[in-house]
């Protein structure tokens, strides 16, 4: 046999050999549609909820949106991730998606809610825009990870389509999966989307000193340089305001809530801006002037968590215990039980009252005025009603500012 033939048989078993390798890669990424990117009729529900879209919950959550039929979906930053659950009781059995995202914002969260409103029949969306959204300068965190999911507005190409079926990620995935499933190890976001599993399970303390106060120091000092309100934030905000009166779909705003240790440590640093103002005015300025120019478009609430309601200074448990606290993971994420008088106020409009005062401020042109003193006397009530807390954070805000 010639040097020639025989180079052209080897080339051929190797072409045969990739190819067989790309349609096992194909069938194994479309049975278990890993990242909910890649569905067929023959992908198995059982791994529903062994999908291991953490690591890619951009991709994930947006095939989330696409691949299932929903009434109503949440979205927002990991603190509606966490906290609002899709089987609340409050939801009277509607289909729900969760389709917030870690350490997400309103420059993705606008292709996410145009991209369920195209894909489904929305009722309802609720909104999550963080304290600091509108005046950080954050629009897109990962842009490889945005760029490569299907919220990407050049995401839709055959190259793309290709690399979710048959690339090295998803089969990645689809083999995580499998060992999820083996060995009985659920996945961190259920097959509804919300993050409700492998959860941080150090104590409050802990992650507050590793996570919840240096990214209070880094938003302070960022606000130091400029607390304006971010122009792609509002050009974001009134594209979902836009894709919800074009679909027809009733839109609610949360802020959410975070721990009175966290809203601390912005008066103790003395921030320009403590009670989030500034945040807090130009949701409210951008809904109001939306729905002036556009009559017809229902009512959009905007409901107010970010205070030292008695909900949000639950006790810290003492130095060295590894007790869990009853509504707080750490200083920026509430619990599902804080999440439910949440939703309370979305969907029936009636903040509950708890410890002797309503959870929840509805942002009318009245209430916003007033929000910041009320915040401000909250932060008062806190020093005098937690003095040992605050003596705790006030010692390591001082510690970690001091080390930089």
């Amino acid at each position: 046999m010639s040097h020639t033939a025989a180079s052209r048989r080897f080339a051929i078993r190797l072409l045969g050999s990739a190819v067989i390798v790309l349609l096992l890669s194909c069938v194994l990424n479309t049975w278990i549609n890993p990242l909910w990117v890649t569905p067929a009729p023959w992908t198995d529900d059982g791994f529903a909820d062994y999908k291991p879209i953490h690591k890619h919950p951009r991709t994930g959550k947006a095939g989330l949106a696409i691949h299932k039929e929903w009434d109503a979906a949440i979205v927002g930053s990991s603190r509606l991730d966490i906290a609002l659950d899709p089987r609340d009781p409050l939801w009277e059995g509607r289909k729900v998606v969760n389709l917030s995202l870690r350490g997400g914002n309103l420059c993705e969260f606008a292709p996410l809610v145009a991209l369920a409103a195209k894909r489904n029949t929305l009722e309802t969306v609720i909104l999550g825009i963080d304290h600091y959204d509108l005046t950080s300068p954050v629009t897109i965190p990962d842009p490889g990870a945005f760029e490569q999911s299907p919220l990407a507005e050049n995401s839709h190409g055959f190259e793309q389509k290709m690399r979710y079926f048959i690339g090295g990620s998803s089969t990645e995935m689809s083999i995580k999966a499998l060992n999820y499933r083996a060995k009985g190890r659920l996945a961190s976001y259920d097959r509804l989307g919300q993050w409700s599993h492998s959860l941080d399970g150090r104590p409050f303390r802990s992650i507050f000193l590793t996570d919840s106060l240096p990214q209070a120091v880094t938003w302070i000092d960022r606000s130091r340089e400029s607390n304006e309100v971010v122009p792609e934030k509002i050009a974001a905000l009134k594209a979902i305001l836009q894709t919800c009166h074009r679909h027809d779909i009733a839109l609610t705003i949360l802020i959410p809530p975070n721990h009175a240790a966290y809203l601390m440590v912005f008066f103790e640093a003395d921030a320009p801006d403590p009670t989030f103002d500034t945040n807090r005015r130009a949701v409210h300025r951008i809904v109001s002037d939306f729905r002036r120019d556009h009559p017809n478009m229902p009512e959009v609430a905007i409901w107010d968590f970010c205070d030292f309601h008695p909900l949000n200074c639950e006790a810290l448990p003492p130095e060295g215990e590894s007790r869990r606290m009853d509504h707080w993971i750490d200083g920026t994420h509430a619990t599902p039980a804080v999440g439910t008088h949440m939703l309370r106020c979305a969907l029936e409009g009636d903040p509950p009252v708890i410890d002797g005062a309503p959870y929840g401020t509805l942002v009318v042109p009245e209430t916003r005025e007033s929000k910041p003193a009320v915040i401000r006397a909250g932060y008062q009530r806190y020093l005098r009603e937690h003095p040992d807390d605050v003596e705790w954070v006030r010692k390591q805000y001082h510690q970690q500012v001091g080390r930089r």
